[in-house]
């Protein structure tokens, strides 16, 4: 299983990231903020991290770039995930450092496959 925290400005958002993740049977955890992702990166590790670009204050290139310079979240994989998808801006987000681009909305298979890529398929639970 599979530790995942997902950032994003948009509740509804962070709800279908919520119940997907959940579903596959990875341990999530959500944020509205860039803020609050920094507080809860520099306190604990996690496998993967999807991030919003667009947000208030901080935005996710920049959350991006601040998870690659700390200690404890430096090599988890980072996938944006945002609706702006053009190919320059593709490109400035994996100079911040990150590992895939995935643009919204996406359906639950391509988030699925995304986070098999990323970090692999949660162990099964143990035969009852």
């Amino acid at each position: 299983m599979g530790k995942i925290l997902a950032v994003d400005d948009v509740a509804e958002t962070l709800v279908i990231l919520r119940k997907t993740i959940g579903i596959l049977g990875h341990e999530v955890q959500t944020v509205s903020d860039a803020h609050k992702a920094l507080e809860l990166i520099e306190q604990q590790p996690f496998d993967l991290i999807f991030l919003d670009i667009m947000m208030p204050k901080i935005d996710g290139l920049e959350l991006c770039r601040r998870i690659r310079m700390g200690e404890k979240n430096k090599n988890a994989r980072v996938v944006v995930f945002s609706a702006k998808s053009d190919r320059e801006l593709v490109e400035i987000a994996r100079r911040f450092g990150a590992d895939y681009y995935l643009g919204k909305p996406a359906t639950i298979a391509k988030i699925q496959e995304v986070i098999e890529r990323m970090i692999g398929k949660p162990a099964s639970p143990p035969p009852r």
